[in-house]
């Protein structure tokens, strides 16, 4: 491959036609001029075919090195393109799930919130049934403590007063009787409608203790199963 600088080095020293004219003509003959004009001429193109073939292949060179960018470019482009969309589809597939995740967060603290506000109402209800179960149980125990209280009263009472007279209502038998009509009017109170066949109006003081007991217990009874009407009396027993 020639260079660039040898060529106009060359040129520069072949020198112009009219030069060269006069530096020939003047002590040459007109033929022998003309050969070596054209002895001349043939080594000028002879370098410039030389110069012409250089650049070609440069041209050629540049021309394959352009292309192979421009399909590298191409190809980038391409990739580039293809990227993009594939990025594009994941993240707007990352918002629907990030959204749908959101939808469901927000579900599942509303239903937290209602299940914790359920959960209260529940606490307390729960709380109010434990206290009022204590205080009945409390109750209980209370007039259960009373009963045996009076009723250990009155078996005292009943031993110290001579048989076959009336005896007078000691400060226990009032209190008995006092326990037996609040657990009466209770009864009423809760029992959606009188029974008809207990005497409630009548006097304890002249039913034996047994038979008080097994009638308190038949009104239990009745009002744990909510029954409205009281069981008949049976035959022959006291009333109560």
């Amino acid at each position: 491959m020639m260079s660039t600088g040898g060529f106009g080095n060359e040129i520069e020293a072949y020198g112009g036609f009219f030069d060269r004219i006069s530096n020939t003509v003047s002590g040459m003959p007109r033929d022998t001029y003309d050969y070596a004009e054209l002895q001349d001429c043939r080594t000028h193109l002879r370098l410039c075919a030389a110069r012409i073939q250089e650049l070609e292949s440069i041209n050629v060179d540049l021309e394959a090195r352009l292309e192979a960018q421009a399909n590298e470019y191409i190809k980038l482009e391409t990739d580039t393109a293809e990227s993009q969309a594939r990025w594009k589809t994941q993240y707007e597939a990352l918002e629907n799930e990030c959204e749908m995740w959101r939808q469901s967060n927000a579900q599942l603290e509303l239903k937290n919130h209602k299940l914790r506000d359920q959960l209260i109402r529940t606490e307390r209800e729960l709380h109010g049934i434990l206290q009022k179960k204590y205080d009945f149980m409390e109750l209980a125990r209370q007039e259960e403590r009373d009963r045996i209280r009076a009723e250990q009263a009155m078996a005292a009472d009943n031993d110290q007063q001579p048989r076959g007279t009336p005896a007078p209502r000691s400060p226990a038998m009032q209190l008995y009787e006092a326990s037996v009509l609040k657990h009466d009017e209770r009864t009423m109170l809760r029992a959606p409608s009188p029974a008809p066949s207990f005497a409630r109006n009548h006097n304890p003081h002249a039913l034996e203790p047994a038979d008080i007991r097994r009638g308190r217990a038949i009104l239990a009874l009745c009002d744990f199963f909510g029954l409205s009407n009281r069981p008949n009396a049976e035959p022959g027993a006291a009333p109560y």
